[in-house]
């Protein structure tokens, strides 16, 4: 009775590891995807921070020289924005620039390549932040 036993069990062991090693690999490729995705939020705030100051920075030069007055041109600050963003190592779009007063909005969207096992794709992460123009 021991020996048909046995032949019965045979093998349960090996399909018990390979479905337990199948779902600790979904688990560390899942937590990879996870990590990926936080650390491209931080980047593509960081890069829409950083392109706002950028486009705040774009006085209109003809109404400084004539009033004084320290205004953001809003076509001036979209291209420095973008040419911001094109000299970037990572894959950043600026979406979008506003104007309100003397604060600048930036819109951006960070391209993130997900690497998921056999599995690849690109996530669009967007990030919005402000930058104010400094007066004298």
């Amino acid at each position: 009775m021991t020996y048909s036993r046995r032949r019965q069990e045979r093998g349960t062991i090996v399909v018990l590891f390979v479905v337990v090693l199948a779902g600790l690999v979904m688990a560390i490729s899942a937590e990879n995807v996870a990590g990926t995705i936080i650390r491209g939020h931080g980047r593509a705030h960081w890069h829409a921070e950083n392109t706002a100051r950028v486009a705040a920075q774009a006085i209109d030069e003809a109404l400084y020289h004539t009033t004084g007055a320290r205004v953001v041109d809003l076509t001036a600050a979209r291209i420095a924005a973008r040419q911001y963003a094109a000299q970037l190592t990572d894959p950043v779009d600026v979406a979008d620039v506003v104007r309100q007063k003397d604060t600048v909005t930036v819109t951006v969207v960070l391209r993130q390549q997900i690497d998921a096992g056999p599995a690849s794709f690109t996530l669009p992460i967007v990030e919005t932040a402000s930058a104010q123009l400094q007066q004298p």
